[in-house]
């Protein structure tokens, strides 16, 4: 536990040593989601043996920010960038472009109705219809999660596609409410698609994704538009504890929604499977990390598995594992080991730490060059794929083709020329 707390001690440090204050930037971000994780654990089961698992782990945030930090200090002296490296210039059509945010409302309910109508099409694949979602929504709930886990469902690339805008929606939804209208109902909209999702599927990552998407698209913009990420306050740490309460209240509905009725116990049976889901990973990884043996590298199989699947060199099964980790009598139980366990499959723990590496260069690298006004929107893009990828720590982001598609569409997005002229326009602060 000792070196645990050392190097847990050593990241604030280095995050600190950034900017001299703590902002809510991608390095705090990536610690305090595995601090936080981490601390819980402790909690719950203080006594539990740890193998080095959490060094590894706090091992991959220190890479990170050393990357990072090197980035912002030393790769401005290089000559040919890494990354984009052109001014912010204003469009010589900004006025023009202006008068066409229609495109930008468009393009956002656009995406909203594909979303919620990909999952009814989803769901009318599988056999539901419209009037059971309105009469027997737990029914609904029931019979999608044992197809999911038991007899297998059914998707169409229609469907996927369609479903692609479900995430495609929050992302739209971050940059309009900076870029170009802070009404804050295109905030509140853009996560409907997903919650959607989360009560006729009986499907948590959606939800879970999609607002990674969103505070991620947030974080980001903040950035850009003011050259600096939002300071940590205490206004702001009170307002993402409400967020996360309310988060944890739509977990608790899409539970409890399997249930025909409401009683003590089921409450219990609930609150032990958001335990499993928030924490369980830790531990299941922990206990696969520490019978970890190398044999060979699968050289991204498990980090970009959409594509294996698609070109028939692995097979995406449900949950992406088949064995399960289970411990303290049952409380865990889960086959998820968080995305830690795929890159050790793909690259290695040598390797693991190297793309970490890379992935600090990359943030701070974009994030130095917005601080010098040297950027575009697609370096806005890649940030905020970047974050996201930081975030979601069930598995890998590219693990799911419905994930791949929505970047693919974000980024055109970013490149129509009356979204890009809003973006110059703020960021020019005009």
């Amino acid at each position: 536990m000792f070196w645990e707390i050392v190097m847990m001690l050593f990241c604030i440090l280095l995050i600190y040593k950034q900017n001299n204050k703590f902002e809510l930037s991608s390095s705090l971000i990536f610690f305090l989601l595995w601090f936080f994780q981490v601390a819980i654990c402790f909690f719950v089961e203080p006594k539990y043996n740890w193998s080095n698992s959490l060094l590894f782990i706090f091992g991959c945030i220190v890479i990170f920010l050393l990357g990072n930090i090197f980035a912002r200090k030393y790769i401005y002296t290089l000559d040919n960038s890494i990354l984009l490296n052109s001014n912010c210039e204003t469009s010589n059509n900004l006025e023009i472009n202006q008068r066409n945010d229609w495109i930008i409302y468009v393009a956002f309910w656009s995406s909203f109705l594909c979303g919620c109508l990909g999952q009814l099409l989803y769901l009318r694949l599988n056999g539901i219809t419209f009037y059971q979602i309105l009469t027997d929504l737990p029914g609904v709930n029931n019979i999608m999660a044992v197809k999911r886990y038991q007899t297998g469902d059914t998707q169409t690339l229609i469907s996927q596609i369609l479903l692609s805008f479900t995430y495609l929606v929050p992302l739209l939804g971050g940059f309009i409410f900076l870029f170009v209208d802070k009404r804050l109902y295109f905030l509140l909209f853009s996560l409907i698609p997903v919650i959607f999702v989360l009560i006729t599927s009986n499907t948590k990552a959606p939800l879970i994704s999609g607002s990674f998407f969103l505070v991620s698209s947030l974080i980001v913009g903040h950035l850009f538009k003011y050259k600096n990420y939002k300071e940590l306050s205490i206004k702001l740490i009170i307002t993402l504890a409400v967020l996360f309460i309310v988060f944890l209240g739509l977990m608790f509905l899409s539970f409890s929604l399997r249930y025909n009725y409401f009683s003590l116990e089921e409450f219990k049976v609930i609150l032990f499977r958001i335990f499993n889901y928030g924490i369980g990973h830790v531990f299941a990884f922990d206990g696969w990390f520490d019978n970890y043996e190398f044999t060979h590298l699968d050289f991204g199989k498990y980090t970009f598995l959409a594509i294996a699947d698609k070109l028939g060199i692995a097979e995406r099964v449900q949950g992406v594992y088949q064995d399960y980790f289970e411990a303290f009598d049952g409380l865990i139980s889960t086959n998820v080991f968080s995305y830690f366990r795929g890159f050790i499959n793909d690259f290695g723990i040598i390797g693991t730490l190297l793309l970490f590496f890379a992935i600090g260069v990359l943030c701070g690298e974009i994030e130095y060059k917005v601080q010098t006004n040297k950027f575009t929107i697609h370096s806005y893009c890649t940030l905020v794929i970047l974050l996201s990828f930081l975030l979601y720590w069930i598995v890998s982001l590219f693990t799911y083709t419905s994930y791949f598609i929505c970047f693919f569409l974000f980024f055109i997005f970013c490149s129509l020329p009356t979204v890009k002229a809003n973006f110059e326009r703020v960021c020019n602060g005009k």
